[in-house]
């Protein structure tokens, strides 16, 4: 980034503001930043010291942060991190709900998978005096297509889904002690 355009940015300035303040035109001030001409020597001077002028005070600034964290920083950290733990806690939560609902889909789709599956094999080996039409053929096969492709899916894996589900409830739990470790020292401090 040109100085110019960090100058700009950290003061919020426009080019044309900037132009005033250095004495040049507008459009001397987007060359510039654009590499395509340089800015006059003076102003060019009043940038840079401009440049600099910033980049101190904006030290000065952090080195205070840094040396004297006030009561109500800590109150502000210490609520910031109370507020992130209980978020993750909310979206493991929620996410394990989610697998939840997911699992109990799949469990109930398994049963009637199980069901269809007894259903067929009962049509065909325990009826041979229904006389079965060439329709009634093809729909068992059908029905057995569908339970073998049910059957190959990854998608009905009860204990993965179970173990995920195990798993966010466990971060979840993490997280909670956490939040409720920084409310009671946010709530120390308060007090």
């Amino acid at each position: 980034m040109d100085m110019l355009e960090v100058i700009r940015h950290k003061t919020g300035l426009s080019q044309y503001k900037m132009a005033e303040y250095l004495c040049v035109s507008r459009s001397s001030i987007k060359m510039a930043e654009k590499g395509l001409r340089k800015l006059p020597h003076e102003a060019e001077m009043r940038a840079i010291a401009l440049f600099h002028t910033i980049n101190q005070n904006e030290q000065k600034a952090n080195n205070q942060k840094e040396t004297a964290p006030s009561s109500e920083s800590k109150t502000k950290k210490i609520s910031k991190l109370a507020g992130e733990h209980s978020r993750k806690m909310k979206d493991f939560q929620f996410k394990a709900m989610v697998l939840k609902r997911k699992l109990e889909k799949i469990k109930k789709r398994n049963l009637q998978v199980i069901t269809r599956q007894e259903m067929v094999t009962a049509l065909k080996e325990n009826f041979p005096f229904i006389k079965k039409k060439g329709i009634d053929d093809s729909w068992l096969a059908y029905q057995e297509v569908i339970i073998e492709e049910y059957n190959s899916t990854s998608d009905n894996d009860e204990e993965g889904l179970q173990g995920e589900i195990e798993v966010l409830l466990a971060y979840a739990a993490a997280h909670e002690i956490q939040w409720k470790k920084y409310t009671s020292k946010f709530e120390d401090l308060i007090i």
